[in-house]
């Protein structure tokens, strides 16, 4: 048992240290110029802390007393008072350690030395990107970690002369500045997280004597303790700029679309090395057969492209996806690889097309960490599905109409970002026009139980509360239904569900233990068909049970895999002859049924330049004409909006 125990605490402490960084102490000192003693302490802080460079980190407050005169204090009253305050700092000199007031400035340096060395899941990164300019990021690796924190930047400057009233001639580490102000920035860190911020001290350079010898300062504090602890910290001098370095400013990564659409995606690539470099972008299509893809690089299009860049200078790329009609996802992946840079790796940024399919996955920012199961399940069966994960892409556009035979919802213990105004009648908008829902949420009572437009009316159940710790749920108390053989084991303690009562024509299919209902299936007009599990259905401990359930839902579904004889055809046919052209061409349309439609082209940049016909075609062939005389050279688009749409491009030479 000993060494089941000892084995269990080493690969406690690995798997901590995989995710850890080495923590940098933080040494604030309050102290003024009209001080007597603060000249002593100040003496003492010089003699240590060149020595501890790597291990400490410095910023000294001036505060308004014991006399008044104190210039740097009156350089920026308002942060430092602001910063005196927090720390309720009454008498000078003060040191504080960690955001630990110490009791004495004596022996302090040693105190901020042996702090200083140990593990911490939190890292902070300060790259100074030109006269004023800071990023600073915070990191954190540790999937398990979860903590509110504020971070805080200031601006320190170093060898500044003044013959201070208490005799003090040469003062350091003088704070100057923070940003956004004293009270720092509140950053919510959960689990794998990456904050950047970028800061611009320029505005308020004007108290500095020598911009060269100033220091940016990072920490996170928690402001909420009574130990107002520091985390973590570091700092970079302002002349600390990378040879080479570049950042990205990308937009959305994801849209869900109607397969007649266009997706544009677009980033910046910035290179902010003071030595010039050169990148080799290139793009990989995983699109089915079918699709259009164009990238451009400022406004040059192609696969693949070498782009040089000064130091500060910036390229926009711009990528069109176009399902052409066709219900399927896909994603382009681009490559970005710096030439000249030695610690550049490539950059992969993947941009998904979802525009439909066998199954949308939706993963609340409460159940992000427990999609692998469906991503297998859906692997193993082939079936065909799009991914949408809300803590990447935000909620939902309205999917109700995208050609998805089922949706699978797996929201988890989510209550503080739910379903919002688009999601809730997309929802029953999508399960009115036929589709199949699966909804597994510990957490959605919690948080719409009181909208009874949609917990009662769309779920079919009341909200009654949360179910605490349950250990099994069983389909027995409701025999006849698709459900009613299983029997699934749930964690116990740690792991809550919800329970509610059925509400009009649902049929309840789980209960936990206790005789509460967990689960309901109903039947909607068009064949629309809804599961609504309270519980998380991955915390069910059994993979076979999850397996029994999945079949037994694909059950009373009939499946999920499309069939695509029985998809409405709302798809039309187009073609353009001849292609490309130079003057006039000729499109050719075909619709399963008749229908008004609007006939429109667009150029390469979205603007639509005419309108071909509007009105009703017939069921078959049709031959609109389009004479672009006036019209540039270049790629246009053609598009069949109305009861049915379709989309081709033709290139005009001239």
């Amino acid at each position: 048992m000993k060494k089941i125990v000892l084995a269990t605490l080493i690969m406690l402490v690995v798997v901590s240290l995989c995710f850890a960084y080495v923590r940098r102490s933080m040494y604030e000192l309050f102290t003024s110029g009209t001080c007597g003693p603060c000249v002593s302490a100040n003496s003492y802080i010089d003699g240590w802390y060149p020595s501890h460079l790597d291990e400490v980190c410095l910023i000294r407050y001036h505060t308004s007393w014991p006399g008044s005169g104190d210039i740097f204090y009156a350089a920026n009253t308002t942060q430092n008072a602001g910063r005196t305050s927090f720390y309720s700092v009454s008498a000078v000199p003060q040191a504080v350690i960690n955001g630990s007031v110490m009791g004495s400035w004596v022996g302090s340096g040693d105190v901020a030395v042996g702090s200083a060395g140990g593990y911490t899941p939190l890292e902070l990164e300060l790259i100074p990107l030109d006269s004023g300019l800071v990023q600073v990021s915070a990191i954190c690796e540790d999937p398990t970690y979860n903590a509110t924190l504020n971070l805080y930047v200031a601006l320190i400057e170093d060898s500044i002369s003044w013959t201070a009233p208490n005799g003090q001639t040469h003062f350091d580490e003088v704070m100057r500045y923070m940003m956004p102000d004293h009270n720092g920035q509140m950053i919510v860190i959960n689990g794998d997280t990456t904050v950047v911020l970028i800061h611009d001290f320029r505005p308020h350079l004007g108290s500095v004597v020598n911009y060269h010898h100033c220091t940016y300062v990072a920490w996170l504090q928690d402001r909420t303790g009574s130990v107002k602890e520091i985390h973590q910290c570091n700092k970079a001098h302002v002349d600390d700029m990378s040879e080479y370095g570049h950042m990205l400013n990308i937009g959305q990564m994801t849209y869900l679309i109607n397969p007649a659409d266009t997706s544009t995606f677009d980033f910046q690539l910035i290179h902010f090395g003071y030595l010039d470099d050169s990148y080799d972008i290139w793009i990989e299509e995983h699109t089915p057969a079918g699709w259009f893809v164009e990238f451009a690089i400022d406004g040059s299009s192609g696969d693949s492209a070498n782009v040089s860049l000064i130091s500060f200078e910036t390229v926009t790329a711009e990528l069109k996806v176009s399902p052409l009609g066709s219900p399927k996802t896909g994603y382009v992946d681009v490559f970005i690889r710096p030439t000249y840079d030695p610690d550049g790796g490539i950059d992969t940024l993947r941009f998904s097309v979802l525009a439909g399919g066998d199954v949308l996955y939706v993963i609340s920012s409460a159940a992000t960490t427990h999609k692998d199961y469906f991503i297998d399940l859906f692997a193993d069966q082939g079936i065909q599905y799009g991914t949408w994960d809300q803590s990447l892409n935000g909620h939902l556009p309205d999917f109700s109409t995208i050609r998805y035979n089922a949706v699978i919802w797996q929201d988890g213990y989510n209550t503080l970002n739910n379903m919002n105004e688009i999601e809730r009648p997309a929802f029953r908008n999508y399960l009115m026009n036929g589709g199949k829902v699966l909804l597994t949420s510990s957490g959605i009572g919690t948080a719409l139980g009181s909208l009874p437009a949609f917990y009662m009316f769309v779920l079919g159940a009341q909200y009654q509360g949360a179910e605490y710790s349950p250990t099994s749920v069983t389909g027995t108390g409701f025999p006849g239904t698709e459900f009613s053989h299983l029997n699934l084991t749930l964690p116990g303690s740690g792991h809550n569900g919800e329970k509610f009562t059925l509400y009009g024509d649902s049929e309840g299919i789980f209960r936990y233990g206790s005789g509460a209902t967990c689960g309901l299936k109903r039947d909607y007009t068009g064949d629309g068909k809804l599961v609504y599990l309270a519980f998380d259905l991955h915390d069910v401990l059994s993979m076979t049970e999850r397996d029994a359930f999945w079949d037994a839902l694909m059950d009373y579904w009939g499946g999920v895999k499309v069939d695509e004889t029985n998809l409405p055809n709302r798809i039309a046919i187009i073609s353009a002859r001849p292609n490309p052209f130079n003057s006039t061409a000729n499109f050719k349309i075909e619709l399963p049924a008749v229908g008004r439609v609007a006939i429109e082209v667009y150029d390469i940049s979205g603007r639509r330049v005419e309108v071909l016909y509007d009105g009703t075609l017939p069921a078959g062939e049709s031959n609109v004409r389009w004479n672009a005389e006036g019209r540039s050279s270049g790629i246009y688009w053609i598009r069949v909006k109305g009861d049915f749409s379709a989309q081709t491009k033709a290139l005009l030479l001239k």
